[in-house]
């Protein structure tokens, strides 16, 4: 009796092989289920084992930790670098360059600066933010701010001492009426006289 060849099947070795593996691994990571939906129909589908879970798990992780890896390594510094040698320069409508160029960083600190020192009302508004109407800039967004840390901390500072005099004064009236009772106590004679 003569033996079947894969050619005679159509397959060749690596064919053969690559089909035994992926059943393989199919077997090892994912099960049958049968099951029934609402209407009483039976379905089945694959869903993973637990070692399939667990194999595609580690993956994930093996890949995610290469690609932090690789980014650390290469695109984070690139990035960073790019970021500090990058230079802005400001434009008019038309596209035409005006003022100086200047890096991120520098523009960064304009813009704080900026901020810092724009004129804002007694809310700590802008005249673009509060509109027009009675809007009066007399401050800084800088000194707008520290008088509000300022008040909020002596707020705070006083709300905390009114806290403690009021619990030191509740003791103190608490002891001398517990004194004074105690005086009146001793000082107090019970008499019974009977009716005849």
């Amino acid at each position: 009796m003569a033996g079947i060849e894969l050619t005679d099947l159509g397959l060749t070795t690596e064919q053969l092989r690559d089909l035994v593996v992926d059943r393989l691994i199919k077997q090892f990571t994912s099960q049958l289920v049968i099951d029934e939906d609402e209407d009483g129909s039976t379905y089945e589908g694959w869903t993973d084992t637990q070692f399939g879970k667990d194999i595609r798990k580690a993956v994930m992780t093996g890949v995610e930790a290469k690609v932090t890896e690789i980014a650390n390594e290469h695109i984070i510094p690139s990035v960073a670098e790019y970021i500090e040698e990058i230079t802005l320069q400001q434009t008019n409508a038309w596209g035409q360059a005006k003022g100086e160029p200047m890096t991120f960083i520098e523009y960064l600190v304009a813009r704080a600066h900026a901020f810092m020192t724009e004129k804002v009302d007694c809310t700590g508004k802008t005249k673009v933010e509060a509109g027009t109407y009675g809007w009066n800039g007399t401050q800084t967004r800088l000194t707008y701010m520290i008088d509000r840390h300022l008040q909020y901390s002596i707020a705070t500072a006083m709300g905390n001492a009114l806290q403690s005099a009021n619990a030191t004064l509740t003791e103190s009236i608490a002891e001398s009426c517990r004194m004074k009772l105690k005086e009146v106590a001793e000082t107090l004679t019970v008499t019974a006289k009977l009716k005849t």
